[in-house]
């Protein structure tokens, strides 16, 4: 169930909303949901692209270098081994 609620806008983007709605179809609250759904998933896209730049961002310590270097080696043979080589 949707909770109902009050807000106040102003004219500017009252006069937004009803241009998206002319646009898209549906009611105000509808639109303003849509609006809001679509801030609040940049929002969590935005934290995670973050949180990627955060991690890539730390050099790899030693333990992960090497099991880079140990995957790298396992593609090469797989690969040697595919190939009859």
């Amino acid at each position: 169930m949707k909770e109902r609620v009050t807000i106040s806008l102003t004219e500017e983007i009252l006069n937004y909303v009803d241009h998206y709605k002319g646009q898209k179809g549906g009611s105000r609250s509808a639109v303003i949901e849509t609006l809001l759904r679509e801030a609040q998933q940049n929002a969590s896209e935005e934290e995670l692209s973050a949180q990627a730049q955060a991690f890539f961002a730390e050099p790899p310590s030693a333990d992960e270098e090497a099991e880079r270097s140990d995957w790298l080696a396992m593609s090469r043979e797989t690969q040697r081994l595919a190939l009859g080589l």
